[in-house]
């Protein structure tokens, strides 16, 4: 009677990383006659293969195997009886060779960071894909204004005659409506319309870019990190029946693309690149009704990308693209923190990945030192990566190494991999005096529309000033004038366009934001009285 087979000697293994030994135990051959006089194996690439080895009696020493890694190999065994009978062949349903470790990128520590997605691209036909919409929500004919935002970075310059695309709303044969492509040399280039391009200069691999091109007027502008950078002329059709994609033949990560049908001002390119939510209103973005798609890519699982608009124009993940936990650093969040205001708790992230035998454990320990382990010692997240770390006494001014290791399923363990550190900051800036006026303290002035102020600089000796925000009222500390603003790290401030009150005495408050999230205390200045009349004869 013919026996099972497994490859391993215990349970059945599906993964090894020796490139010179098999293993395999089998049960279950029986004879009820003369008995089982000898079994015999044999090796190869195929079920019931035999070119790797040859059948061989089990008692002969073999030399030692020559595995090619990536390859599957197949042990057969059958047996004889005592008079010569041999039995049926039993194989095993296979063992792979995997001697690759696997690779830790994006190593990502603090707790003031929120946790959110890319999509991530090998560059190897993975790839993401919005179907046409007949509803036209995504073209734009040639006299409309348009305006697309998307933060990218790039991992490995394409090699492709045509290069790759970060995304593009596809033409198959021709220049599609939109899109940015990166060349084979490393440069970059905005499509708006299907016959304008803009070139955006060489892209640096490994760095978040924020690219965003808009037209009006048949004028086209692209901004690159927040900052103007080249305007080109035309308006043509941006219009096709292709699909919206993301990632063709693209090695890198994508995140965060809106489309909106309508040119952004200034001011609101300020907000998209400071990483606002582009649904959501604001004092200097009213833009959101004119969406006509939004992907933030933080579904975090699954095949799906959700255009978050409100037209539905979902996305279907292909191929091995993947999210990722690497994206970029905005003034609102994301990315990797260098400070934090949290002594007790910290967040910690990473991606890990093994293209054969898949992770089956990630490790990480927590250091004053890179690579040290003096915080928290070596443990286990099982395959998540994303742990907190809770109930920490961390010092101020002290900075802490998140190091990470992987194992996969043929036992290779990767390289450890550190964060680049997080430092502790627990004190607030602290600011001394608001002068009313652009340079000295003044008390009074004749203008019935314009306040300014002006003051040094807040003290500020671990992570650095991050904004001052300003606030005006009849009253010192008071916001019944204007609310807080944002001012930028400028250390003066005008503000036109108020109506001011004869006799009425204004202050000036200042507070200070650092770069882990402090606040400072209120400074306000010690007023200035506003005095339209002139004086009395």
């Amino acid at each position: 009677v013919v026996g099972s087979i497994i490859d391993g000697t215990e349970t059945d293994i599906d993964w090894t990383n020796s490139t010179s030994t098999l293993a395999a135990t089998w049960s279950g051959f029986s004879d009820t006659l003369s008995g089982i006089q000898n079994y015999e194996y044999a090796i190869g690439t195929t079920s019931g293969g035999t070119e790797i080895v040859a059948w061989t009696d089990n008692s002969i020493d073999t030399e030692v195997l020559t595995l090619t890694n990536g390859t599957t190999y197949y042990v057969s065994v059958r047996a004889t009886d005592n008079v010569g009978n041999v039995s049926a062949t039993a194989t095993s349903d296979g063992i792979t060779v995997d001697t690759d470790a696997p690779v830790i990128t994006g190593v990502v520590e603090g707790s003031a960071t929120p946790l959110t997605y890319s999509l991530s691209f090998d560059g190897d036909g993975d790839y993401a894909s919005v179907a046409h919409p007949s509803d036209g929500t995504l073209n734009f004919s040639s006299s409309e204004d348009m305006t697309y935002s998307v933060w990218f970075k790039v991992d490995e310059i394409p090699t492709g005659a045509f290069g790759a695309w970060v995304f593009q709303k596809s033409n198959p044969g021709y220049t599609p409506a939109y899109g940015i492509r990166i060349s084979n040399q490393g440069t970059m280039h905005a499509y708006i319309g299907n016959s304008t391009t803009i070139s955006g200069g060489t892209i640096i691999p490994g760095q978040w870019y924020h690219v965003l091109v808009k037209r009006t007027f048949g004028s086209h502008r692209m901004y690159i990190n927040g900052s103007y950078y080249s305007i080109t002329g035309g308006m043509s059709l941006a219009t096709t029946g292709g699909p919206l994609e993301f990632g063709d033949d693209f090695s890198g990560h994508v995140n965060e693309l809106a489309i909106w049908r309508k040119e952004l001002s200034d001011t609101e390119i300020d907000e998209i690149y400071s990483g606002i939510n582009p649904l959501t209103d604001s004092e200097n973005y009213d833009a959101s009704s004119d969406l006509e798609g939004y992907w933030s890519f933080n579904d975090g699982d699954g095949t799906t990308v959700t255009d978050l608009s409100g037209n539905d124009n979902h996305g279907t993940i292909y191929g091995d693209a993947a999210w990722s936990y690497d994206v970029q650093e905005s003034s609102s969040g994301g990315g990797d923190a260098d400070y934090q205001n949290n002594a007790n708790t910290l967040i910690a992230s990473w991606s890990s990945s093994d293209e054969l035998s898949g992770i089956t454990l990630n490790e990480y320990a927590l250091g004053t030192t890179s690579g040290g382990t003096d915080v928290a010692g070596w443990a286990s997240s099982g395959t998540d990566t994303v742990v907190t770390f809770s109930n920490l006494s961390l010092n101020n001014r002290s900075t802490y190494y998140l190091s990470v290791r992987a194992t996969d399923a043929a036992g290779n363990v990767s390289n450890i991999v550190t964060g680049d550190g997080i430092t502790i900051d627990l004190t607030a800036p602290a600011g001394t005096t608001v002068n009313d006026g652009t340079g000295d303290d003044i008390a009074y002035s004749g203008l019935d529309s314009t306040l300014s102020a002006n003051w040094p600089a807040f003290t500020e000796a671990t992570s650095g000033i991050s904004k001052y925000e300003v606030s005006i009222g009849t009253s010192s500390d008071g916001t019944d004038i204007m609310e807080w603003i944002d001012n930028g790290i400028d250390t003066t401030f005008t503000k036109p366009s108020l109506s001011l009150s004869n006799g009425t005495t204004y202050y000036i408050n200042v507070r200070a934001t650092d770069v882990a999230g402090n606040v400072s205390a209120v400074i306000s200045s010690d007023g200035v009285t506003v005095d339209l009349a002139g004086p009395v004869a």
